[in-house]
């Protein structure tokens, strides 16, 4: 049954901006061209947070790429990036990516946070997941509509939005 992995990564400082950006290309382009993948997205959200949406025909595929560099070097430097992180998956009769309000509603039902050094990871998920008294985010703001295209990293600037599951 297929597998769907969500992030969601806060960037803790806008100046590391750039170097994280060069290595979240590298991870979803590394998870496109992974065996098994069946799809990845990524969306730039309100207050430095980014989020990443991967399906996978099993587990054990996804654990491969996830074990494999450039991601596992990348996931050591999280405390670098992050002043929060959190993951989710699931198993799902689909192979198809999940919409960004299913993949918010998973992640904060049942979401964990990574162990991170820093003191606002370790309140942050629980402030997002509460809404926190701050602006809400992209996803919150457009729950109940369809996002857009516009909404979404640009496919030519992150490579991603390979929404399909056949073999390319």
């Amino acid at each position: 049954m297929p597998v769907i992995v969500v992030t969601r990564l806060r960037l803790r400082d806008p100046a590391l901006l750039d170097e994280f950006f060069t290595d979240a290309v590298a991870a979803i382009e590394q998870a496109q061209q992974s065996q098994g993948n069946l799809g990845a997205d990524a969306l730039a959200d309100a207050n430095n947070a980014w989020w990443s949406v991967t399906a996978w025909q099993d587990r054990s595929l996804m654990q491969g790429f996830v074990d494999s560099q450039p991601h596992l070097g990348i996931s050591t430097r999280l405390d670098h990036y992050c002043d929060e992180a959190t993951f989710v998956d699931w198993e799902q009769a689909s192979p198809d990516l999940p919409d960004w309000r299913t993949s918010w509603r998973h992640l904060t039902a049942d979401g964990k946070v990574a162990a991170l050094l820093t003191h606002a990871a370790r309140i942050g998920f629980a402030q997002f997941a509460d809404g926190g008294g701050r602006r809400p985010t992209l996803l919150e703001s457009v729950w109940g509509q369809p996002l857009r295209s516009s909404n979404l990293l640009s496919s030519a600037a992150l490579s991603c939005g390979k929404r399909d599951h056949t073999a390319s």
